[in-house]
């Protein structure tokens, strides 16, 4: 029996300068190929030329699966209209590329498909291509979109063949600024497999926030209250990974506070190093006021470790169960503040071999690929 063939469509491809720029969209093509599909990953990106490894078009055959990638970098400056131009441009070309090498595929999976236009896709779809879309992006979910993007996710709810939101929170989304009525599923991110097991090696009391040290996160209040909470004397510690705006100004305030023995800020990370960092901590802390997801609490899940989250992120309400840790109003630190009290003197009452189990059942590469799938076997059928 012929191998399913399917093309998955990302932003790119992480590098030094953006190890999270087509993560996402990489690990679950990587996800489907090790479940026994035959996966190509086109990789277009229009962003800044720091982001990217070579411009214009390339093809990586030294990766886990092939991978084509056109890179034009056009940074903010230019009109969306122009930039989809762009992007029809390059996916027609990389499409006419492969198919003269491998044929038709059955099926094209986009992701982000608010900031792709159609019109491309489409006519692989003619041809009898199967279209599925997932979207990811923080601005469908707060409906901040312009007028250009939600052309593009209309056309891609009515027209595709199977349509995917990361979240039930971002389905809803998608629905009202739509006005459409179509079937939505609702599949969530992967968990790289490099998170995994449960470590003990470690020293004290560890909490650990990880994101984009930007605004919207609030890290910065996550540090506020690990201060306000602990003293300085105890064996607690926080460890804030990633960078952002936010980056210098902890460092400064951590410092001022005197608390550099308590608190580190290494900066960005590989995914390796974050899982080791995860795999060696005790609580992750997501205080973030808005995310389509938030794939580190199931990242620190699969390591075995309970969390303490905004109760308005989408991970938490899909998923919520009082075993895997305690959501908190992400508008009053105050009930941050209590939650890590709380998390540190009961965490004897969480079950890490649980938590890890209920995360390998539902975010493994293996469970999430089974999930995908489904949906693809069903369109085709």
């Amino acid at each position: 029996m012929n191998r399913m063939k399917v093309w998955i469509v990302g932003r790119g491809i992480p590098s030094p300068q953006n190890k999270m720029l087509g993560s996402f969209e990489l690990e679950q093509a990587q996800a489907l190929a090790n479940a026994g599909v035959d996966v190509k990953y086109l990789a277009l990106s229009v962003r800044s030329a720091k982001n990217t490894r070579h411009i214009g078009f390339h093809v990586y055959r030294n990766l886990s699966i092939p991978v084509y990638s056109f890179n034009f970098p056009m940074g903010r400056v230019l009109p969306q209209k122009i930039k989809d131009r762009v992007f029809n441009f390059a996916f027609s070309a990389l499409s006419k590329k492969i198919v003269n090498e491998c044929g038709l595929p059955d099926v094209i999976h986009i992701h982000y498909p608010a900031q792709r236009p159609y019109s491309a896709i489409q006519k692989l779809q003619r041809q009898g291509v199967k279209i599925i879309a997932t979207e990811h992006w923080t601005k469908v979910l707060d409906k901040t979109i312009g007028k250009v993007f939600l052309n593009n996710l209309r056309d891609y709810v009515q027209e595709c063949d199977a349509f995917i939101c990361v979240s039930s929170t971002l389905r809803q989304s998608v629905e009202e600024l739509t006005g459409l009525a179509r079937q939505i599923h609702v599949v969530p991110n992967l968990v790289n497999a490099n998170f995994r097991g449960v470590s003990t090696v470690k020293d004290g009391f560890r909490f650990v926030v990880s994101g984009r040290l930007v605004e919207l996160k609030q890290a910065d209040k996550v540090v506020k209250a690990f201060i306000n909470v602990f003293d300085k004397t105890e064996d607690v510690y926080l460890t804030v990974v990633g960078g952002g705006e936010q980056y210098n100004l902890l460092k400064r305030y951590v410092a001022d506070a005197g608390r550099e023995s308590q608190i580190s800020l290494p900066g960005s990370v590989a995914r390796e190093k974050m899982a080791e960092i995860m795999a060696s901590s005790d609580v992750l802390v997501s205080y973030s006021r808005l995310e389509t997801f938030c794939v580190p609490v199931i990242e620190a899940w699969m390591c075995g470790k309970p969390v303490i989250a905004s109760k308005t992120i989408p991970v938490m309400i899909d998923y919520h169960d009082d075993r895997l840790g305690i959501t908190v109003d992400e508008h009053k630190i105050e009930t941050l503040e209590m939650a890590l009290l709380t998390m540190y003197k009961r965490y004897n009452g969480y079950n890490p071999k649980w938590i890890e189990q209920y995360a390998r059942e539902n975010f493994s590469e293996a469970a999430v690929a089974e999930k995908l799938k489904d949906i693809y076997r069903t369109i085709e059928a």
